[in-house]
């Protein structure tokens, strides 16, 4: 009896050794449910049914997996973990690269989240904006979706130069007097002012509405005379009309902002480089935003000699001021 007991107890120190070294599991690392993946398969992923607009979010990937937390039919439902994303390879991160220098948006947006994620590369979100940034020249909508995600609350909207939106109906309001001529860099200040705004453009969603001034003595405005549905077409051809504008002139913005508040702009940006000619523009600003209410964010570009007009438009439309150097 005794030796029994005595065989029985070493059995049981035995399970409970074998017990304890088993090694924990280590967590998968969770993916950002708000990226949007380029829509194709990047390596050795499933196969899941693609949008026709290319456009798949982890988000939506996961819940055709995964049946979400709560009840279904009145039972409760128990949900997996998410599967960890996939690391590519040396190869694979070689052949995305040459695929995005081809102009491969698919392969631009993938490689934006590979450097978003931090998957087999250090953690680095301005590369990964760049990439974005590429494909959504080309409408990817994923694309517009990370650069939505990047910089705005999903309720904030379009984002210009870190300034974010208010509603809908978006104005710029960008100065192209002689002082735009200086050279910033490769690019003249008027050039990388249009880059931003083509960016811009490039990552509105559909159901925003844009117009575009530009100023120097007098108002430029886009062709037509309304607000723009963001659809690609109509960016298309706001981004050839940009190309189209150059410098000369003063820095009297009122006409132009004149414009936009008719527009009843829910947004307007305002930029500048220098400071305003041709009257008070922060009385006048005053008088005709007091009924509509418009939020004016204003950009101080490169300089800084007209930032204290910018900052009062800005405080007193519930807007925010920027100053961007080169």
């Amino acid at each position: 009896m005794q030796r029994g007991s005595l065989f029985l107890c070493a059995l049981l120190l035995s399970f409970f050794i074998l017990g304890c070294s088993k090694e924990p599991e280590v967590a998968p690392k969770k993916v950002n449910p708000r990226l949007a993946k380029s829509g194709k398969k990047l390596i050795n992923e499933p196969e899941l049914a693609i949008a026709p607009d290319s456009s798949q979010s982890l988000d939506a990937e996961s819940k055709a997996a995964n049946t979400p937390v709560g009840k279904a039919n009145g039972k409760a439902v128990e949900v997996p973990e998410a599967a960890a994303p996939v690391i590519p390879t040396l190869a694979e991160r070689q052949q995305l690269i040459r695929r995005a220098q081809a102009g491969d948006a698919n392969a631009q947006v993938d490689l934006g989240n590979i450097f978003f994620e931090g998957l087999g590369v250090p953690e680095n979100k301005k590369v990964a904006e760049n990439f974005w940034r590429q494909a959504a020249l080309a409408r990817h909508p994923s694309a517009i979706q990370n650069l939505q995600m990047l910089y705005t609350k999903p309720e904030e909207g379009a984002s210009f130069f870190g300034t974010s939106s208010k509603g809908n109906r978006l104005v710029f309001v960008i100065d192209k007097s002689g002082s735009m001529k200086q050279r910033a860099g490769q690019e003249n200040r008027l050039d990388k002012a249009k880059l931003e705004l083509k960016r811009t453009l490039g990552a509105l969603s559909p159901e925003k509405e844009f117009f575009i001034f530009f100023y120097d003595s007098v108002a430029l405005p886009m062709p037509g005379d309304r607000l723009l549905k963001a659809t690609p077409e109509n960016i298309s051809k706001a981004i050839k009309w940009i190309d189209t504008v150059g410098c000369g002139g003063g820095t009297q913005p009122m006409t132009a902002l004149h414009g936009a508040f008719n527009l009843k702009a829910q947004t307007i940006w305002l930029l500048t480089d220098g400071v305003f000619s041709g009257g008070n523009v922060v009385n006048g600003v005053r008088t005709a935003n007091a009924k509509i209410g418009t939020r004016i964010n204003t950009v101080a570009f490169m300089e800084r000699r007209g930032e204290k007009a910018l900052k009062q438009i800005a405080v007193e439309s519930g807007g925010t001021y920027r100053f961007v150097r080169d």
